[in-house]
């Protein structure tokens, strides 16, 4: 933590004019971010008493005045809890279970809609601003904490009900190398939510390393092409959604990516079979990097567009400080292609699951953390994911994942995404059922269904062809930029209601 706080006050030294933070209504100099950040935090301190320690929710959008309470709550080396604005019905939870002292939001978030929020200590960035000014900008004093002062991230169960991970400063940051303070930045793009562990551990690394990061509150195809080119963009940090939708526009109007863009990385699910085979077309000479990983893991693997064709389908070979073992029910590690759990060895892993000691203990075989990820290596030490353990589907007896018919379906032209789950049968246990997206144009082809089931008997064992095809004109993500498997399951029962 005070390795990254002391990185940028040389930043701020060196670099003092340096565009730090930029979004579409304001930026911020190293110099200035430097010193904001300071008068932020004795603001927190002397007007709500923030202290070392004291948890404080961060409710906002994508902007310079995210990362300056964030890079503030640091310095205060008070408890930072970034939260999902797409679920306000869940603040009221974290903020009585985590026993927050002060949530910090914006004029735009409808907070009214939050329950209970007329009890809660709350401070809009607005209304600050206007006080800002007023404080110090003497350097802040440092808390007490000995380097396990945690950031906190709630992420909900599968039961619906929000898990909080716990992770150090020691876990969070990065460490990257000094750079030596480069005459030439590094403009990076960062298309998706800070709430995500991924993207905030991502924008602290660039911060430190002396370049900058440019921000979007609700990122649009046409936005996301306008500051590319404005700022000549030559890193871009996204998931496999905003890439499709960005593609299905530059199809529209006939463009490509400026030619500033050289590298593009993915966090989330894994792009596309249909994307990886097109991107070139729509993003001349760019590097796409997919990056695996979890909240509670960080960082997994990773592989990139030269790899994608050599090691089709894989999630790349674990990072330089990931040890990955495949395990089976009994915590034993698997050889080179079995399949098992995917269960991590990392230093970034989190410490525990907040107030849940048996949660945690479950989580954990010895030093590995366990994923819930089903998958396997191969010979040359390449990780290939199947899917989730609860993705596996036991028809008859025999059992297999998801993603097996899942890669099937990507493959075919007429198909732009897909999804199978697993649904109860009477007579066979589990039946696979296909959800897919069918390109513009083509929803409403009665043939489609036909020429899907007739691939899927070419390329897949009887006992995996789905059961039921369902032609969808939207496929719908949560805001993870995932399928939301519990959507797809009310239509279906929805449908079989008809």
């Amino acid at each position: 933590m005070r390795a990254f706080i002391e990185r940028l006050e040389k930043n701020a030294k060196y670099l003092p004019n340096r565009q730090a933070v930029v979004d579409e209504q304001r930026s911020v100099t190293y110099s200035e971010l430097f010193r904001r950040t300071d008068q932020w935090a004795h603001l927190l301190s002397q007007k709500f008493g923030i202290q070392s320690g004291d948890k404080v929710m961060i409710l906002m959008k994508n902007s310079t005045a995210y990362m300056e309470t964030i890079i503030a709550l640091i310095k205060l080396d008070a408890v930072a809890i970034p939260l999902n604005y797409h679920n306000l019905f869940g603040v009221q939870t974290i903020y009585q279970r985590a026993e927050c002292k002060l949530l910090i939001t914006e004029r735009d978030m409808d907070c009214g809609t939050i329950p209970g929020y007329d009890q809660m200590m709350t401070m809009e960035v607005e209304d600050m601003e206007l006080e800002l000014s007023e404080h110090s900008t003497l350097p802040t004093c440092w808390g007490s904490s000995t380097g396990e002062r945690e950031l906190l991230f709630f992420t909900s169960g599968t039961t619906g009900t929000p898990k909080g991970i716990v992770v150090t400063h020691r876990n969070f940051f990065i460490d990257v190398p000094e750079n030596y303070f480069s005459e030439s930045t590094v403009n990076y793009l960062m298309i998706r939510p800070l709430f995500f562990r991924s993207h905030l551990t991502l924008a602290t690394t660039i911060l430190s390393d002396g370049n900058t990061i440019l921000l979007l509150r609700d990122p649009e195809p046409s936005g996301i092409y306008d500051m590319t080119n404005l700022h000549s963009v030559s890193h871009m940090i996204s998931g496999p959604t905003d890439l499709m939708e960005m593609v299905t526009w530059l199809n529209t109007h006939g463009k490509t990516m400026p030619n500033c863009l050289q590298e593009v990385m993915t966090t989330g699910r894994s792009t596309s079979y249909e994307f990886k085979k097109n991107a070139s077309r729509y993003f001349p000479e760019v590097l796409f990097i997919d990056f695996y990983g979890t909240s509670e893991a960080g960082g997994i693997s990773s592989t990139d567009s030269m790899e994608w064709l050599e090691k089709e389908q894989s999630a790349g070979r674990p990072d330089f400080f990931v040890t990955v073992q495949i395990m089976d029910d009994e915590g034993n590690c698997l050889q080179a292609g079995c399949t098992g759990e995917v269960c991590v060895q990392s230093k970034h892993s989190m410490r525990e699951y907040y107030s849940e000691p048996q949660l945690t203990s479950e989580t954990f075989y010895g030093t590995f953390l366990r994923t819930g990820d089903m998958g396997y290596l191969d010979d040359d030490g390449y990780l290939f994911l199947l899917g989730r353990k609860q993705d596996a589907i036991n028809r008859s007896g025999l059992i297999f994942y998801a993603s097996e018919v899942e890669s099937v379906l990507e493959r075919i032209s007429e198909i732009e995404d897909a999804k199978v789950l697993g649904i109860p049968n009477l007579a066979e246990g589990e039946v696979p059922v296909a959800f897919v997206k069918a390109r513009d144009g083509l929803q409403g082809s009665a043939d489609l269904q036909m020429i899907i089931h007739s691939i899927c008997q070419d390329n897949l064992p009887a006992y995996k062809i789905p059961k039921d095809i369902i032609i969808l004109s939207v496929m719908p993500y949560n805001n993870a930029g995932k399928i939301n498997r519990h959507d797809l399951l009310k239509q279906y029962q929805e449908l079989l209601t008809l």
